[in-house]
């Protein structure tokens, strides 16, 4: 089947699996020889404007460590029409000034009048803690 016209072709090399070795990108020498998987994707993985800060949000999730399902930023209020997520980046030298471990989960997201945006929440989901999350750019 030939790919839409309007989206994206990459291809992955996938290597098989055997002592933790996993994906090889493609043209690496280790990926000649191997079948190619096409992957379609129509939506870049990182917004094309990324904030140097990111901004405060309120957002509700359905569930602790859910996605959110409407947010408000800049005083208007978005309703989650679709969100993928959520991608965690925490690195084990990323630290506060306390020495208490960084972490966020971020979503991609499309509100109903098609804003979208990547969000994300800081830290770790606690029962009893408030959740914090932050708007850290915008698609196009």
């Amino acid at each position: 089947m030939a790919p839409h016209p309007d989206r994206l072709r990459f291809a992955t090399a996938v290597d098989p699996p055997h002592k933790g070795e996993g994906r090889v990108g493609v043209g690496s020498p280790l990926s000649r020889g191997r079948a190619e998987l096409q992957q379609d994707s129509a939506a870049p993985t990182r917004p094309i404007r990324l904030f140097a800060r990111p901004e405060p949000i309120e957002a509700t999730a359905e569930v602790p460590d859910g996605p959110p399902v409407q947010f408000t930023w800049r005083r208007m209020r978005h309703v989650v029409s679709r969100a993928e997520g959520p991608e965690r980046i925490a690195m084990a030298w990323w630290r506060d000034a306390a020495g208490v471990a960084l972490t966020r989960d971020h979503f991609r997201v499309e509100s109903r009048e098609g804003v979208r945006v990547w969000l994300y929440r800081e830290g770790l989901v606690r029962l009893g803690e408030p959740t914090r999350w932050f708007l850290h750019g915008v698609f196009a």
